[in-house]
């Protein structure tokens, strides 16, 4: 009897940030111990590549890279374990004429590891895990379309060439915060594609790295792990690189949308004189001014969020990290929860139940598979940016539940609110997701 082979499943990932590499990395795994899957990578630079520094990466995330075999990565991008290692902030005010102006009021821990990587390093140990042949860079991607044996991926080069178009029978989107994927997505369904487009949340952020040095000399006795309060703003400062340098941002609150300065989308970096960040914070304790005064060439940004949509998937689509829920940083989460999402899919879609499952079926079996994975991480995505803007309006004595600047309600606070994405257990959400996907729509 002649067996009929069944064809692999064509899984293509567009974006290779933090997202599309940590969903590549199980999949290319799981091809190298047999599963029936082709994998191909589009990248819209010429390499991989990621915007920012710092990268915050809480128990939740650090569990799913251990999850899904990348502890060597991390570790190494993060350095050993230091005496500080659960702590996410030690408390601090730092504008003038508080009873804490300088004085640590409280500190918010989790109970596993809490760190803190540089993103080019990080990106780079990930890289370093692609095989040859499946990236494909200077790809754009314009749009997508549906039909009955997959999806059609659409693609123009930097320089506005048409690019010959890609066909998969699965569509993984994670292509950041200016998101095609879902500008297509809301499209088809029937909704404006610009309502999902990034939204200005009202700050501006000054950025910087700092040696950790110069840090001790101008913050004497001051934990590498700081959030410092103010009305209206804050500064965060974090250890990367194994403590050699301090990961600087400066949130200044722009009710006014004063900021936006002709800008209508996620921008960043603008370089500006450390003068203006001076001015901002002239009310501020000689301490802080101090440390901004070391930052060499820094540089602004605004912060964006996208709107709830209703779903991040279509018909063989589906978006993840912050195209699906790109949120404010002030829970150091967006990229944790975009490993999260990493972790569920690259799993869901490599399970025998969708590579295995024959012609006739597989389009059903994807789509239930799809639908899984959205009732499982839709909601905790659209929760972590409303928890995300929460945690940044406290830390500015403008809490949304009567915090003000009580110190001891604004430490509980924080505890609970940053417990929310702690305290998850992602090996258990994924044993009930797996568990739905097999048995089947």
């Amino acid at each position: 009897m002649t067996v009929t082979k069944v064809p692999p499943l064509r899984i293509a990932i567009v974006g290779g940030g933090i997202g599309g590499l940590c969903s590549a990395i199980p999949i290319v795994e799981a091809i190298e111990r047999g599963a029936n899957v082709t994998l191909a990578i589009y990248e819209s630079g010429a390499t991989f590549s990621e915007l920012g520094a710092g990268l915050s990466f809480g128990c939740n995330a650090i569990a799913c890279l251990k999850l899904m075999g990348l502890e060597k990565e991390f570790e190494k991008a993060a350095g050993p374990e230091g005496e500080f290692a659960k702590l996410w902030y030690e408390l601090i005010v730092g504008e003038q004429g508080h009873p804490y102006t300088n004085k640590v009021f409280g500190k918010v821990s989790g109970n596993e590891r809490i760190e803190a990587v540089h993103r080019a390093d990080f990106l780079d140990l990930l890289v370093a895990r692609i095989p040859t042949g499946i990236s494909h860079f200077n790809h754009r991607c314009t749009d997508y379309t549906v039909h009955d044996t997959g999806v059609t991926i659409n693609f123009k080069a930097r320089d506005g060439t048409i690019l010959p178009s890609a066909e998969c029978d699965v569509l993984v989107g994670a292509d950041g915060i200016k998101s095609v994927i879902r500008r297509t997505l809301l499209s088809r369904s029937g909704k404006d594609p610009s309502s999902g487009d990034a939204v200005y949340q009202n700050w501006t952020v000054y950025r910087g790295m700092i040696p950790v040095e110069d840090f001790r000399r101008a913050c004497p006795g001051v934990n590498t792990k700081t959030t410092f309060f103010g009305t209206g703003m804050h500064i965060v400062v974090f250890p990367v690189r194994g403590g050699e340098l301090i990961n600087f941002v400066g949130y200044v609150w722009d009710e006014e949308c004063k900021r936006l300065v002709g800008h209508s989308g996620p921008w960043g970096p603008d370089y500006v004189p450390i003068e203006e960040a001076l001015e901002d914070y002239r009310l501020w304790s000689p301490q802080c001014l101090e440390l901004l005064k070391v930052i060499k060439n820094p540089s602004r940004w605004g912060v964006f969020a996208v709107p709830p949509i209703e779903t991040p998937i279509d018909t063989r689509v589906v978006i993840i990290g912050d195209a699906a829920h790109g949120t404010t940083p002030h829970r150091g989460a967006g990229a944790g929860m975009s490993v999260e999402d990493a972790y569920f899919i690259s799993a869901i879609l490599t399970d025998p139940y969708v590579t295995n499952s024959s012609p006739q079926t597989r389009a059903l079996k994807i789509q239930h598979a799809l639908s899984c994975y959205s009732e499982i991480r839709h909601a905790r995505g659209l929760r972590n940016v409303v928890g995300s803007k929460e945690a940044g309006r406290i830390l500015e004595f403008s809490g949304f539940h009567g915090e003000g600047t009580d110190t001891e309600k604004i430490t509980r606070s924080l505890q609970a609110n940053l417990d929310e994405v702690w305290k998850y257990e992602p090996k258990k959400e994924l044993e009930r997701a797996l568990k739905m996907v097999r048995s089947g729509p």
